[in-house]
């Protein structure tokens, strides 16, 4: 199946920007509980049709499980370029979930 895959520049836009709002909160509330560096949780949640939607924070708050899934996590003040990598990084997975269950292995 061939899913439209949204482009890196797009995706990295908003994993830069999700950084940059983490900066207006204080590291002890966005610090996980072990973790070294605080910042915050990032989903790219994509459907057939190429329609995607960018979730942050606590999974959670995830209502619709609709579609295919990547995840990562977005340090505070994320630079540009590490932007683009966790963008990649994002897609590439949405990509292997999208082979999983073509292979039958997990049920939309």
């Amino acid at each position: 199946m061939k899913v439209p895959m949204p482009m890196v520049k797009d995706v990295a836009a908003e994993v830069h920007a999700y950084g940059q709002l983490l900066r207006g909160f204080s590291p002890a509330d966005i610090t996980e509980p072990g973790a070294d560096d605080p910042g915050g949780d990032i989903r790219l949640q994509m459907f057939e049709t190429g329609w995607y939607k960018v979730h942050t924070g606590s999974p959670d708050y995830d209502q619709d499980h609709r579609g295919y899934w990547g995840v990562s996590w977005v340090p505070v003040g994320v630079t540009r370029r590490k932007s683009r990598a966790i963008a990649r990084e994002l897609i590439e997975q949405v990509l292997d979930d999208i082979a999983v269950v073509e292979e039958g292995g997990r049920m939309q």
